[in-house]
């Protein structure tokens, strides 16, 4: 059962390697060559911002009416799918800010900022790594200043304490940092981490089972898992009905698979990446990862070589995702890559430049 998890994990590994030393997509290189009409594209930050901010309070307001580990449903979970358009707009007038400062993109990067930090704040994880990503690459693709390896290290290794102390304590890991009580935050630490080591809630454990059940009952999904992740998050069943939303998914019962070792799977933790994709297609799942590799290949070249702003825009949006793709499951990268294609699409369709001709270089 080990062995079958670290030959997943090498295998997705590699393939990473794989997918990103091949050549580059043509095709998508030459869909993002299309230029941005730069006062298109600030409009377009504008009203990504108005309707991310106000979707943002409506979510604030509609989540008092859950409690603190209540699920969200009904109309909460459609105004947080609008909220995170915030998300790009803040990246655009950064960029934008960053390149030509001026009084409407300070303005805008404020106001762009101002529910990002409030998100961060209440110590949510994937919201505060989403927007230093978004600072640090708008910074590196404008100015080419990035920090120093030893601070890269340094984070890395802070990450392993604060990552776990924010899963507990959300908000109150700020509280507390604000008032320097550095002795509760010192205790707390070592609880999280000690906890981590014990192994209690190990979500490799979920992986380890439900891969072994899988190769043992031969049941893969098939990619249902795929189409069960794209219905749960875009199908509205508030709207067409709830019996109608689990009417078009499969029924898979993963949890069923692993109870016949005599474990329950945990409320709150994951497949993780290496999990979900060798549930789909055993080891040939690994390839997601090349595909995921090769589209990063794609996005980089464009971003750099051709200073494409769509594709720049979208790489920043899916840095985050495809980390999540290894903590959570590759059926979140699915969800979240769905939504920032089909934004960032509409922003460069609105805000596009027609050009006569487009020039594309050999990789």
């Amino acid at each position: 059962m080990i062995v079958q998890v670290l030959i997943m994990t090498c295998l997705c590994l590699i393939m990473c390697c794989v997918g990103y030393n091949f050549a580059p997509n043509r095709k998508l290189l030459y869909k993002f060559q299309n230029h941005l009409d730069e006062k298109k594209l600030l409009n377009a930050g504008i009203f990504l911002t108005a309707m991310g901010c106000v979707f943002s309070i409506l979510t604030h307001a509609e989540a008092r009416n859950f409690q603190k580990a209540q699920p969200w449903t009904g109309s909460i979970t459609i105004f947080v799918t609008f909220a995170a358009v915030i998300y790009v707009g803040f990246a655009i007038f950064l960029l934008q800010l960053l390149q030509k400062p001026s009084a409407i993109n300070i303005a805008g990067t404020v106001i762009a900022a101002f529910p990002i930090i409030q998100t961060v704040l209440n110590g949510r994880r994937q919201p505060t790594m989403t927007f230093l990503i978004i600072i640090g690459f708008c910074i590196w693709f404008r100015l080419k200043l990035a920090p120093p390896r030893w601070v890269v290290i340094i984070g890395i290794i802070a990450g392993v304490y604060v990552i776990p102390m924010l899963a507990g304590l959300r908000g109150n890991f700020w509280t507390l940092v604000f008032q320097q009580d550095w002795e509760t935050l010192k205790i707390i630490a070592d609880l999280s981490f000690n906890s981590l080591q014990s192994g209690k809630i190990l979500e490799l454990r979920n992986a380890a089972l439900a891969m072994d059940a899988a190769t043992l009952s031969n049941k893969y999904e098939y990619g249902a898992g795929y189409w069960n992740a794209f219905i749960f998050q875009y199908i509205p069943g508030q709207i067409l009905g709830y019996d109608f939303k689990n009417s078009i998914q499969f029924s898979l019962n993963r949890e069923l698979l692993i109870r016949s070792y005599g474990y329950v799977f945990t409320v709150g933790t994951t497949w993780t990446g290496i999990g979900d994709s060798y549930l789909q297609f055993g080891y040939f799942g690994s390839l997601i990862f090349a595909v995921i590799g090769n589209l990063f290949k794609t996005l980089w070249v464009s971003s750099v070589y051709h200073r494409s702003i769509t594709a720049t825009l979208l790489m920043i949006g899916l840095i985050s995702p495809a980390m999540v793709s290894i903590t959570h499951g590759t059926e979140r990268f699915l969800q979240e890559f769905i939504f920032q294609v089909i934004i960032i699409s509409l922003v460069a369709y609105y805000a596009r430049f027609t050009s006569k001709r487009r020039i594309i270089s050999d990789f």
